[in-house]
């Protein structure tokens, strides 16, 4: 049973994806779930405390989704391909931007409490990277490792906003392809 703490998550993180962070209120929220704008506050006293809620499940589900990187079973393509997997799902499924590349577009904007968890999110995906490339490549020093994880991520994110922008998966998957083979090269 999803609580009303969840509802209220839920619905301000698709209030987010599809018109950024100042596209709703508490009114708007309890309007649409039945219940008091006061209620909405009992559960999250400020907006900020709520945003940030919001980034950080989004956080939780994305590096649930992702798995760990060190688990044995896990193949470097398998990994590199569900890495890749988690952003198709934003465009494919969820037919939206990754909320906190969205969120981190909107940074001067964001209160504090807000940017903290957006950057939390950015540090937990590049850590997850990290993770992955020390395990296929090790040797690597820190600062390529990090450098790596970096170009990942903004490869995947970019390949969202260019695909969203211009109302073509074609870009997306153009871009996915080249970042799973450079998550796991093909053998010569």
């Amino acid at each position: 049973m999803t609580t009303t703490s969840e509802k209220i998550i839920a619905l301000a993180e698709r209030y987010i994806r599809d018109g950024g962070y100042n596209s709703f209120s508490f009114r708007d929220i309890a309007a649409e779930i039945g219940i008091k704008s006061a209620s909405v506050h009992y559960h999250f006293p400020t907006k900020e405390a709520l945003g940030a809620a919001v980034a950080d499940r989004y956080t939780e589900n994305v590096l649930a989704f992702l798995g760990d990187p060190m688990a044995e079973d896990a193949s470097q393509r398998m990994l590199a391909e569900r890495y890749v997997a988690l952003y198709r799902g934003a465009l494919v499924t969820d037919q939206q931007m990754c909320l906190c590349g969205l969120l981190g577009a909107e940074q001067a904007a964001l209160p504090e409490p807000v940017k903290q968890s957006v950057r939390g999110f950015f540090s937990k995906n590049q850590g997850w990277l990290e993770q992955f490339f020390t395990r296929f490549h090790p040797g690597l020093s820190k600062t390529l490792l990090a450098a790596k994880a970096r170009h990942a991520v903004a490869s995947m994110q970019g390949a969202l906003m260019m695909a969203c922008a211009n109302d073509d998966n074609a870009i997306f998957e153009d871009v996915a392809r080249e970042v799973v083979q450079f998550m796991a090269p093909d053998p010569d």
